[in-house]
């Protein structure tokens, strides 16, 4: 699993995904994140925790993608820039900043 050096992370900041129904960038679905207003920071995740068992499909910053098998109310410290719709089974996502 690649290790993600640059960014900043906070922990700070959540939102929970029911499911995962496109590919979603990390960096923009961030809540504050506001491009026009100048919030353009470029946090990425530090941790993702799953309520519901399944795999999630992470892409990390520079591009290399792996699959995590999660268990009910599993959690992973993990730096990633995109959750990939295709290969993501889990529900009930939160994913921490």
């Amino acid at each position: 699993m690649p290790n993600i050096t640059s960014g900043t992370y906070s922990g700070f900041v959540s939102k929970t995904y029911a499911s995962i129904s496109a590919d979603t960038v990390m960096v923009t679905e961030r809540p504050g994140y506001d491009l026009d207003g100048g919030d353009r920071a470029e946090i990425y995740p530090r941790r993702v925790r799953v309520e519901t068992a399944g795999d999630i499909k992470f892409e990390y910053h520079n591009g290399e993608t792996d699959t995590i098998a999660f268990t009910n109310f599993d959690k992973e410290d993990i730096q990633f820039a995109k959750i990939i719709n295709t290969g993501t089974t889990a529900t009930n996502i939160t994913v921490i900043w």
